[in-house]
């Protein structure tokens, strides 16, 4: 089974107490998913034939490899084919799903639960990594001015302020974590730093090593390929435990459109998809090497030191499995209500995540042994 990637293309309650609300940072694309999603599509899921679909991802980053690995080397039962598109960016990753044009959406967790609050329309499907990933890396002039990991956070963070920032997209994952770490400093990220959307790896590694950024922020491989290349250094690691206060909280999944989950076709591919997920995930607990050598294949150009350094970072964040929990999911909200500026929203879990999908994936690959 092959896969390619392109790039831009197409209720239980909660444990808050009764009535508490939740504070939801803005996307500035939800006001397009929103019109977009207003298209009869139907809800084949992207026009989605027969034994194959498509699904979007933000960036092409370690943490997709549970579904990376099992799309590009025929992990999917009934041989199931995936095409995978980068989107540059989580926000245009459910842009895309929402606008019907792919099955499922790869994204952070915090932008695929504040898009189910608010468009109503998405639910959270499968986790494939907590903890947030991102990193801050900074370029080598900083990194020998000084600007290292070995300081404290609160200077590290400091050391920021009149910088370019460069992220993903607005809202993502990289903007939320650039803006948390500001705020929790006393710096006001709209006035102490330029922040830059950038799109993908490719985008942000080459805005710094051409001189355009001053900092970027995204998941492995970025930080050690930049290392590598003598262009920068790691500033700032969550995934090696540089932020205590974020531990746990859901960082990559995958959404889909509540009309697909309700409509047995595609809910049935839904579930083949998590199933293979979940297989690469229960993988990487039993035979940790040969998960480790799967995903390799998936990144062939990373030098195999860069990829190691990267998979030592990435893979202590993979799940035992993929179901959405409500504590991994209540740490990203207690997050983006910390830092949003948006109005309280009311959630429950059921009403952001549908766990039955992972559920039901997990009692397919248990029977198959």
């Amino acid at each position: 089974m092959s896969s390619t990637a392109r790039r831009n293309t197409p209720s239980r309650p909660s444990s808050r107490r009764p009535g508490h609300t939740v504070r939801l940072t803005s996307l500035a694309c939800v006001a397009a998913m929103l019109l977009a999603s207003c298209a009869d599509r139907g809800s084949s899921g992207g026009g989605q034939e027969g034994g194959s679909i498509r699904v979007s991802i933000g960036a092409r980053v370690l943490s997709m490899i549970p579904a990376l690995a099992p799309a590009e080397q025929g992990g999917f039962s009934d041989g199931m084919k995936v095409e995978v598109f980068d989107s540059g960016g989580g926000a245009a990753a459910l842009q895309a799903l929402i606008s019907g044009d792919v099955l499922l959406a790869g994204s952070g967790g915090p932008e695929a639960v504040n898009a189910a609050v608010k468009s109503k329309q998405t639910k959270v499907v499968a986790t494939l990594a907590v903890n947030i990933g991102t990193e801050i890396v900074v370029s080598k002039k900083l990194a020998q001015g000084g600007l290292t990991r070995d300081l404290p956070l609160a200077q590290r963070v400091q050391g920021m302020k009149g910088l370019k920032i460069g992220i993903t997209s607005s809202g993502s994952t990289t903007d939320q974590l650039v803006r948390a770490l500001m705020t929790d400093q006393g710096l006001n990220p709209d006035t102490d730093a330029s922040i830059v959307a950038l799109g993908g790896a490719d985008e942000i590694v080459g805005a710094l090593r051409g001189g355009s950024v001053d900092v970027v922020a995204l998941s492995p491989p970025t930080g050690q390929i930049v290392e590598k290349e003598g262009i920068g250094e790691v500033l700032v690691s969550p995934p090696r435990g540089d932020v205590e206060s974020i531990n746990g909280m859901i960082y990559i999944t995958f959404s889909a459109r509540t009309t697909d989950l309700e409509n047995d076709e595609t809910r049935a591919k839904i579930v083949t998809f998590v199933e293979g997920v979940a297989a690469f995930l229960r993988l990487v607990k039993s035979d940790p090497d040969k998960a480790k050598e799967q995903g390799r294949k998936t990144f062939p150009k990373l030098a195999p030191e860069v990829f190691d350094a990267a998979w030592d970072v990435v893979s202590p964040g993979f799940p035992a499995d993929p179901t959405p929990t409500e504590e991994s999911i209540r740490i990203a909200l207690d997050f983006q209500e910390k830092y949003s500026k948006t109005g309280p929203v009311d959630w429950t879990f059921d009403g952001v995540a549908d766990a039955s999908i992972a559920k039901d994936a997990i009692t397919a690959l248990d029977a198959k042994g």
